[in-house]
């Protein structure tokens, strides 16, 4: 009761998710993080390890470049097997993924 998680309480919870499918939102916004993906790996000055199909863009990166990827104020994701995630969302403007893409070039 004290977290709001009774059953009358639920038509709170879905109306975001109903506004977002009924207005075909969830279609344009994932629409748009596929596109910036697709952008930035077109950018990309690293060997990609995986083909990009939605919103992530996955990369072969070694050490001391993540390091001065870091340095440089960008933070990415490091797998166990080497690779480094970027991701992209319904935020992700055309103007920071060609900043990025810039600072890729530099470093790499």
């Amino acid at each position: 009761k004290q977290s709001g998680q009774l059953p009358s309480k639920g038509r709170f919870y879905a109306a975001p998710f109903i506004g977002m499918l009924e207005g075909g939102a969830f279609v344009r916004h994932a629409a748009h993080a596929n596109a910036m993906a697709r952008r930035l790996a077109a950018l990309m000055p690293f060997p990609l390890a995986h083909p990009v199909e939605a919103n992530a863009v996955f990369v072969e990166m070694d050490e001391p470049t993540l390091q001065r990827l870091h340095a440089a104020g960008w933070f990415v994701y490091r797998f166990i097997d080497g690779s480094v995630r970027f991701m992209c969302s319904w935020a992700t403007t055309a103007e920071a993924v060609d900043e990025l893409g810039e600072t890729l070039k530099k470093i790499s």
